[in-house]
């Protein structure tokens, strides 16, 4: 959980903890993933724990946390567990952005889309994104 609200902190908007993206991903994890996935993350993962625990990473300030995971994702060191880092970041982002409360919230966001016009400006739709 702790790796999910550095990647997606507090700020304006809510943490990813904030609206459960850990519960989400543990039971997109328990199920729908395949059990040669499962495997081969919870392989990464234990490599992934191993590197932040020795680099202290659980009672590291913020800063140093992002510190941290940026580099781990910039040397892409299997041994690290890079892999499942990359996989909790994608799936936190994709979680992140389908949440109810996110999309309605923080996002533009059509119920019941009005029709499609191409080519306009963010500024335009309220300088925010738009919910997927």
């Amino acid at each position: 959980m702790q790796i999910m609200d550095v990647i997606l902190p507090k700020t304006d908007s809510p943490s990813a903890t904030e609206v459960n993206v850990h519960m989400i991903m543990d039971n997109m994890f328990h199920k729908v993933f395949t059990p040669n996935y499962k495997k081969s993350f919870l392989q990464s993962f234990a490599k992934l724990n191993l590197y932040l625990t020795s680099k202290q990473f659980h009672t590291a300030s913020p800063k140093e946390q992002t510190e941290l995971l940026l580099q781990l994702e910039n040397a892409k060191d299997a041994a690290q567990g890079f892999k499942a880092y990359i996989d909790i970041k994608q799936q936190s982002i994709a979680y992140y952005l389908s949440n109810e409360e996110i999309a309605e919230n923080y996002l533009n966001y059509l119920p019941i889309p009005d029709g499609y016009t191409a080519r306009i400006s963010v500024a335009e739709v309220g300088g925010k994104a738009w919910a997927e």
